[in-house]
């Protein structure tokens, strides 16, 4: 009995140390719990007072841009902005500028031109963090009355074919060809190329051109003068020039019907006419028979003046004053007075967006497919919707713009619609196509109560039997082809931002000079470090 007594004695002196290990066990776990709670609490306050030192920076540095900035827009613009020594506290703010982001300089923007800036500025924060900001902005130039939608953009060779367009032609660079019967209700201006009628093609205004112009073997009208710093030949026995001949070089006739006379830099030569007017040479100035000119023959006087052509400084002019436009995407760049809709990348019908009522101070509609990624559908269904309302469509230049709409109506003015694809590269003033990019397609319906605006740097593919009123603001496509379409150009503004006419008589006078819109500066791209 006193056995059994001993061993229970001995059982429960083993289980109180066993209870008291247990207790120490979880007394050191829980400490070393509590140790790791309070450690990473201490380590997040850490970490919140550092990226609330570093946002301060950041705060900073972009006090530092937005005060740089300011003083560049100023007038007259400054260039130097100084340390702040308060906070916002920032330093070695540095602001260049030039026409592009590859030609930047330490000059003051251009205020008649387009201009890229850009700043660099250095935050401080409470606790000696340090953040450093680069921005870039684009000044965007455009000019009251500006030539949109002139087909300015095709750059090479260009042939349009079975065409009618309503509206002053430019082709920037390159040779002009109508091969096919065609009509420009225009004057058509070629300030870097020559121009070449082989069809039917008729030019109710005048011709500008840079280099030579050559009428055969068609039926060419042309209602106004021909004047070109090259050479002028006409050898089409059906063509009609109701104008005047301006060339700094050499004029020759062999066959058609000259209204008004010749005057020519170098030698005239009539081998067929009739010229119906008279003939000034600044060299030889003959005629194969009598009757082939009219008028009297001038050799050694060129005329009024000792270069009769059209003035190079004004083909410079409408060169430079149909330079592409980089409209950015930003919102805020189409002005505060834009109600804005995310865009459905499905393709979805967005007229109701569209012509839904508006509130004062709110006027136009926006509609933002920047979020979708790949082609993008922009579709106006229409029907007995009213228009009432200017609208922009912004696609990310990602994608590839296809608009198609049914019929359009309004019962009061006109809107006007600006589909906009952005350019791959924006601050050089080009349009700028990039890899994955694609031409888009335009599927119209056959009532438009609108104006279109169609941008796009990477230009359309589908302009065939296309007919709209409005501007064509794009880059070719990659094919010298133009076939079929109707295009009546129109003015249309989004001011005050764009204000785009039809004629370079509109936008320019007296030696090719205009009125320059200064846009507001862009946000474009910005790294911090």
């Amino acid at each position: 009995m006193l056995k059994l007594q001993s061993l229970a004695k001995r059982r429960s002196a083993d289980d109180t140390g066993a209870v008291l290990v247990t207790v120490v066990v979880v007394m050191l776990v829980g400490f070393v719990i509590a140790v790791t709670i309070a450690a990473s609490v201490m380590f997040t306050i850490g970490a919140n007072a550092s990226n609330k030192d570093n946002t301060q920076a950041f705060i900073a540095a972009e006090s530092g841009r937005d005060a740089a900035l300011a003083n560049v827009m100023r007038t007259p613009c400054v260039l130097t902005t100084n340390p702040s020594t308060t906070a916002p506290i920032y330093r070695d703010v540095v602001t260049t500028s030039g026409p592009d982001a590859g030609s930047l300089t330490s000059a003051c923007p251009s205020t008649s031109a387009p201009s890229v800036i850009r700043i660099s500025s250095t935050g401080l924060g409470p606790d000696g963090a340090e953040v450093k900001v680069t921005s870039t902005y684009e000044r965007v130039v455009t000019y009251v009355g500006q030539p949109g939608g002139v087909m300015a953009y095709f750059s090479g060779q260009f042939k349009a074919t079975q065409s009618l367009y309503e509206g002053d032609l430019v082709i920037r660079d390159g040779k002009y060809l109508c091969n096919s019967a065609t009509v420009i209700d225009g004057d058509l201006w070629v300030p870097r190329g020559g121009i070449e009628l082989s069809a039917d093609c008729e030019i109710r205004g005048n011709l500008y051109a840079e280099g030579d112009v050559l009428i055969k073997s068609a039926k060419a009208i042309v209602k106004g003068m021909i004047s070109a710093r090259g050479s002028i030949t006409i050898d089409a026995s059906n063509a009609v020039i109701d104008g005047d001949l301006k060339s700094s070089k050499n004029i020759r006739i062999d066959a058609g019907t000259v209204k008004g006379s010749a005057y020519a830099a170098g030698n005239f030569v009539a081998n067929g006419g009739p010229l119906q007017g008279s003939a000034y040479a600044g060299g030889t100035a003959t005629e194969k028979k009598a009757t082939d000119v009219v008028g009297t023959l001038n050799p050694g006087n060129p005329g009024p003046v000792a270069d009769p052509a059209v003035p190079q400084s004004d083909l410079d002019a409408v060169f430079v004053m149909t330079t592409w436009v980089d409209l950015p995407l930003e919102p805020s760049f189409w002005g505060s007075d834009v109600k804005w809709h995310t865009g459905p990348c499905n393709g979805a019908d967005v007229t109701s967006l569209v012509t839904a009522p508006l509130t004062a101070p709110l006027t136009r509609v926006g509609i933002d497919y920047r979020g979708c990624t790949g082609p993008v559908t922009v579709y106006l269904a229409g029907g007995t919707m009213d228009f009432t309302h200017d609208a922009v469509f912004l696609l990310n230049p990602a994608s590839k713009l296809t608009v198609v709409t049914g019929n359009i109506n309004s019962t009061g003015a006109p809107p006007q619609l600006f589909f906009v694809q952005g350019d791959n590269m924006l601050g050089n003033s080009v349009p700028n196509c990039g890899a994955g990019m694609a031409s888009g397609d335009l599927t119209l319906g056959s009532t438009l109560d609108a104006r279109l605006m169609f941008y796009t740097p990477c230009g359309f593919k589908n302009t065939n039997h296309v007919t709209f009123n409005g501007q064509l603001y794009a880059n070719t496509d990659g094919s010298a082809h133009w076939v079929h379409p109707e295009f009546l150009c129109e003015p249309m503004e989004w001011l005050p931002m764009l204000d785009l006419s039809c004629e370079i008589t509109t936008a320019s006078t007296g030696g090719g000079t205009s009125t320059p819109i200064l846009g507001p500066p862009t946000l474009i791209s910005q790294t911090e470090q």
